[in-house]
């Protein structure tokens, strides 16, 4: 099996250095909205939006993992400790719910190398975002014939030599394990089987989900306490969560 061994020197910054802010905790916050269409676009301006201090650029150029644990850390900051559940289906045709703590996933993602070095010698680099929008802008997304061509312009020198499939895929394979979060894959043991089964989780789009139902959350008592004390989005988004919910909670009963 192709190893990969990180080259010293080159760790990047601890993504729990960041100031990550809770989502729906500021004004500005309600034009930022979660499509599907664009999910690298999309991460980037949910990680401009909640944090200081970085450009968009910069965000741009994070590695995919810091970038995915900048999710999780704005999940964390939004609704606490609460894990992410994901949903994974077994050859007994079952299916099992994983929960995912987040103080787990953002330990994948800490004192990570940005270069890694092969036992052939091949130097790579972290995917970045900015890889990811140009791999989309070409229409490569979920294109597996075009991974080769990926590996190559994550190399720090060009590869001369042709890789087979089955070294590609090794290669792949070491990438996932030195940088799980960017492709996690999870073990569990199927509680209707008990067989044992390693699942691919998509740890990006579980926070995305969970902050697309707090956008809808926030819209909504906007909606109610807007359309009730006539405040503004503003004003409203200024409050605190625990607030907001206390004067919802006194509208829905009906109070005076």
């Amino acid at each position: 099996m192709t190893q990969i061994r990180p080259q010293l020197g080159a760790a990047s910054a601890c993504v729990s250095e960041r100031a990550w802010q809770a989502f729906a905790s500021r004004p500005q916050h309600l034009d930022v909205e979660l499509p599907s269409d664009d999910l690298p676009r999309t991460v980037t301006r949910l990680l401009f939006a909640c944090t200081e201090g970085l450009s968009e650029a910069e965000v741009w150029e994070m590695p995919v993992s810091e970038r995915i644990a900048g999710l999780v850390s704005i999940v964390k900051a939004t609704r606490g400790d609460s894990p992410l559940e994901a949903t994974a289906a077994c050859i007994c045709g079952q299916h099992a719910t994983l929960e995912l703590p987040l103080d787990a996933l953002l330990e994948l993602a800490e004192n990570r190398e940005d270069v890694w070095v092969t036992e052939e010698g091949f130097r790579f680099r972290r995917p970045r975002g900015s890889d990811q929008r140009r791999w989309r802008e070409r229409g490569w997304e979920g294109a597996e014939h075009t991974f080769e061509t990926m590996i190559r312009e994550l190399a720090l020198e060009p590869i001369e030599i042709p890789l087979s499939a089955r070294h590609v895929a090794l290669i792949g394979d070491a990438f996932e394990e030195f940088d799980p979060l960017a492709a996690l894959r999870v073990e569990s043991i199927c509680p209707h089987c008990a067989r044992e089964q390693r699942a691919a989780v998509d740890s990006q789009e579980l926070c995305l989900s969970v902050l697309r139902h707090i956008r809808e959350q926030l819209l909504r008592e906007v909606h109610v306490l807007a359309h009730t004390y006539g405040w503004s989005e503003a004003a409203i988004v200024a409050l605190p969560v625990v607030r907001r919910r206390t004067y919802l909670r006194l509208i829905e009963g009906g109070e005076s």
